[in-house]
């Protein structure tokens, strides 16, 4: 699924109005023919028998019945799959990543997994470098593009500098001719070690981030490629955010809360710019709108909606950024902290 048309489907199943909502994730390998999705599945009915939901049990599930016998579905060996159920709505993800095994029923789609695809996550380029071919890339999330330049040269034989430091010069020329250098977007390197390290001792671009990805790209699927640039730069792009966060604690730059009630509210009004989450925040409760409280449980008590799962959604469905982090690189103590664009 392209990017926009997820972000539409996400925003469609954050509206969803139904009081069951079942949501799966599932990631692989070792999909055995659809099982792992099978148990998911008497999960589900296990649940819904526990809480009562009896009536619209088989109508919620068994839609979802084929794709367990959808034997050539399976021999694809997705990384990961995200299924929303309801009694008028049934839909199928493949995600490029192992988003775990998860069944959840209540009343609201779970969707705080998908925010490595739709979270509107910062730009990026990525350039693969050899001593044949040098290919520009731009990214968002897990969205990666090819970026045809103009002029590229093709290998170190399409040059009149001969080696490869002559090479990579004119490499760096054609991407400053191209307006690389007028984006102040960060830079990663793929490339053989050596290679990435004259590519350095010569590039003008001033955003080349530290990081890179080590080895041979000439043939490497760009499936393979996106994957490993994105835990790069989501790594790159959460540091950077950890250390405004903490700029703006110490200086005052910009309102931060950590009060569960003021995050809650902020992210329902569409005030939080930036969330952090540490993993393993559970929240439970309801909230509708100011003046209202939230209510809050630490566990799910009946008729409760998720609401670490709300903070993630509704973060985002406002244009802001939310990030899971482990607790020791929170940017702050507790199990959550927001940056506010207004008090």
């Amino acid at each position: 699924m392209e990017p926009k048309h997820l972000r539409d489907k996400f925003v469609e199943l954050a509206k969803y109005p139904a009081d069951v909502c079942v949501s799966i994730y599932l990631g692989g390998p070792g999909w055995q023919d659809g099982l792992p999705l099978k148990n998911a599945l008497r999960d589900a009915r296990r649940q819904m028998e526990q809480l009562g939901i009896v009536e619209v049990i088989d109508k919620i599930l068994v839609p979802a019945v084929w794709l367990v016998n959808d034997a050539a579905f399976w021999r694809r060996e997705p990384k990961g799959l995200a299924l929303f159920l309801a009694p008028d709505c049934h839909a199928l993800v493949e995600l490029p990543y192992d988003p775990g095994n998860e069944v959840h029923v209540h009343t609201s789609f779970i969707l705080a997994p998908l925010k490595p695809m739709i979270s509107g996550e910062d730009e990026y380029f990525v350039l693969t470098l050899s001593k044949h071919r040098a290919q520009l890339y731009r990214g968002s999330g897990y969205n990666l593009q090819q970026v045809k330049i103009p002029g590229m040269p093709l290998g170190t034989d399409d040059v009149t500098q001969p080696g490869i430091e002559g090479y990579f010069q004119e490499v760096d020329r054609t991407l400053q001719a191209a307006g690389l250098a007028t984006q102040p977007i960060p830079l990663l390197l793929a490339g053989v070690d050596y290679e990435l390290r004259i590519f350095r001792d010569v590039t003008k671009y001033p955003n080349v981030i530290k990081a890179e990805l080590s080895g041979n790209f000439d043939r490497v699927p760009l499936s393979e490629l996106t994957t490993r640039a994105h835990e790069k730069m989501q790594d790159y792009f959460e540091a950077q955010w950890r250390d405004t966060v903490r700029n703006h604690l110490d200086k005052g730059t910009a309102p931060v809360t950590s009060f569960p009630q003021d995050v809650i509210r902020a992210a329902f009004e569409g005030r939080v710019a930036q969330l952090f989450l540490a993993k393993g925040t559970s929240l439970w409760g309801k909230y509708a709108s100011a003046p209202a409280e939230p209510v809050i449980h630490t566990e799910e008590q009946p008729g409760d909606d998720c609401l670490t799962n709300q903070l993630v959604v509704q973060t985002i469905l406002h244009g802001g950024q939310a990030y899971v982090e482990d607790r020791e690189k929170m940017p702050a103590g507790g199990e959550m902290v927001a940056v506010l664009r207004y008090s």
